[in-house]
């Protein structure tokens, strides 16, 4: 609004510009006439990117009105991984490294609070889980393997209706801790002969 210093009353017929600093976002009108009780509007698109802006609308020869506006990041669109893909570990212990994904928007601004859901199909487990985005954009969360040997397999992380982000880990035996007859027992050959069949035991962890 345009008014009188002194009295407060509106001032029509004056010409008012309204600026971004160049930040991105629009106005809509841009400039114009203030109406009969000295106001003029105006939309304002936000820039896409997330931030803190400074707008302004001037006229010669009064002061300067200055908005402070924020635009904050919209819903996950894509979780992408981090860190902690494409690691091995002994099966039904805790990954060296945690599991990290970050959350951004359809514009890629990094997306705070985003919950994010992990998962596998072989038996392993999260803590914590789910997990809600830090002011980074990122979730963590610390992976203890399965109890069963398996070879680049899938843990998935997702939020909503973004895209899924996928780590592959790796789970080994761990020490032997049983041994078994698996082939070649109680078998009968002439002396100084080899037994037809050879002798096979089976080594086993502590898990099978």
């Amino acid at each position: 609004q345009a008014a009188n210093p002194y009295t407060g009353a509106g001032i029509s017929g004056v010409s008012v510009a309204f600026s971004a600093g160049g930040n991105g976002g629009t106005f809509n009108p841009t400039s114009g006439t203030t109406g009969s009780t000295g106001v003029l509007t105006t939309v304002y698109t936000l820039p896409q990117t997330s931030g803190t802006y400074s707008l302004t609308a001037t006229s010669p020869g009064y002061t300067t009105a200055t908005f402070t506006e924020t635009a904050t990041a919209g819903p996950a669109a894509t979780l992408s991984v981090i860190s902690g893909s494409s690691q091995s570990g002994t099966v039904g212990t805790v990954l060296g490294s945690p599991l990290i994904v970050v959350a951004k928007d359809s514009f890629g601004n990094k997306v705070v609070g985003a919950p994010v859901k992990f998962a596998d199909t072989v038996g392993g487990s999260f803590s914590p889980n789910p997990v809600n985005t830090a002011a980074n954009g990122q979730a963590a969360t610390a992976f203890t393997l399965p109890t069963t040997a398996h070879t680049g397999f899938a843990v998935t992380a997702s939020s909503g209706s973004a895209t899924v982000a996928t780590f592959h880990e790796t789970s080994v035996a761990g020490a032997p801790a049983s041994e078994a007859i698996a082939a070649g027992n109680k078998q009968t050959a002439p002396p100084g002969t080899q037994l037809p069949k050879p002798l096979v035991v089976v080594v086993k962890d502590q898990y099978g």
